[in-house]
């Protein structure tokens, strides 16, 4: 990737998705996790 020089500076996007990142169960016992988010990153 090259970035040449101009008059508008890149716009950098930083997405978080943490639809999936806690989750539980009632089972016998009542069980929580957390997972790690995931992450993208982008320039545009």
């Amino acid at each position: 990737m090259t970035y040449t020089l101009g008059m508008t500076t890149p716009r950098i996007v930083v997405k978080f998705g943490t639809q999936d990142t806690i989750g539980a169960e009632n089972t016998t016992a009542c069980v929580m996790w957390v997972e790690e988010p995931s992450v993208t990153i982008s320039i545009e």
